[in-house]
Formats: structure tokens, C-alpha cells, sequence
């Protein structure tokens, strides 16, 4: 966005909004990215980075997890076909009155 405002306060109207100054937006913005990624690594490295995350536990897909994500795709199935949320407020309404 600061590349973006600072061609626009630099120009005026159309001028400044051709393919050749789209171009050298995204050069220099490919390049502050990559030189920003390489900042970034560098201080992780210097604090000791490896390359790897150390966990306490390791992980995995369990019993407990394909229960959870059937459980889920079946109440995601259900509420898109039927109007549970609609059913529901129908009952409390009678519950309630």
C-alpha cells in the first residue's frame, strides 16, 4: 500500500498507471519482500533456529481427530440441507409460549 500511495501522490490523473510503471510496482515490491524474507531469516538463525520446530509431544491423527472431523462434515451436511436453526426456534418459541 506504501508503493501504491506513493505513485499515486507522485502522479496525476491517468499518468502513472501503465503497464510499464505496473511493472516496476511489482519489481520493487518483489524485491523489498524477498530482502524483508532475508532480514527475517537472518534474525531467526541468529537466535538459534535450526530449520525444524521441537515440540514437547508429537503428532499425529488420532482415534479422537476422525471422530471430530466426521462429526463436523455430518452437522455441516446436515444444517446446509435441512433448517435445523429454523426448527430450533420454532421449539423454543413453543417452549417458551
Amino acid at each position: 500500500m506504501k508503493i501504491v500511495r506513493a505513485r499515486d501522490m507522485r502522479s496525476f490523473g491517468k499518468k502513472g498507471h501503465n503497464m510499464k510503471t505496473f511493472t516496476r510496482l511489482v519489481g520493487t515490491l518483489f524485491l523489498r519482500t524477498m530482502e524483508r524474507a532475508e532480514r527475517v531469516y537472518q534474525a531467526m538463525l541468529s537466535r538459534g533456529f535450526s530449520g525444524s520446530l521441537h515440540t514437547m509431544k508429537p503428532y499425529g491423527f488420532g482415534t479422537a481427530d476422525a471422530v471430530f472431523l466426521f462429526t463436523t462434515i455430518v452437522l455441516l451436511y446436515l444444517f446446509r440441507t435441512h433448517d435445523i436453526v429454523g426448527a430450533l426456534g420454532k421449539l423454543s418459541m413453543r417452549a417458551l409460549g
